[in-house]
């Protein structure tokens, strides 16, 4: 792997990813999943991005994109190590419940 063009590539992401929940935090609306944890627009689009530009980077075998909105349709953490060669562990808002009241300690992790 080259991991200079992924370093940039990450970067690349992370700033666009930001820009986007940016754009759309002053009309968020917060849902909540398993009835208490909030989650927004912003954390399922920046889970989509991530899911389609991890496809387009890498082969899909070798990687698992491993995030909070979707951690729970990933198999046992022993099958994932087992299984693949590199887990990416993405955050698409930390601090969603602040990012959601339109706060700015937030960030895209």
């Amino acid at each position: 792997m080259d991991y200079t063009k992924a370093t940039e590539d990450i970067r690349e992401f992370l700033l666009e990813a930001g820009a986007h929940a940016l754009k759309i935090q002053k009309d968020i609306d917060r849902e909540y999943k398993r009835g208490y944890e909030a989650v927004t627009q912003a954390d399922l689009d920046i889970s989509k991005m991530a899911a389609e530009r991890l496809s387009h980077w890498f082969e899909q075998d070798e990687h698992v994109l491993i995030d909070e909105e979707s951690a729970d349709q990933i198999p046992s953490p022993e099958k994932v190590f087992s299984t693949t060669k590199y887990q990416w562990v993405l955050d698409p808002v930390d601090g969603t419940a602040g990012y959601a009241m339109g706060r700015d300690r937030w960030g895209v992790s």
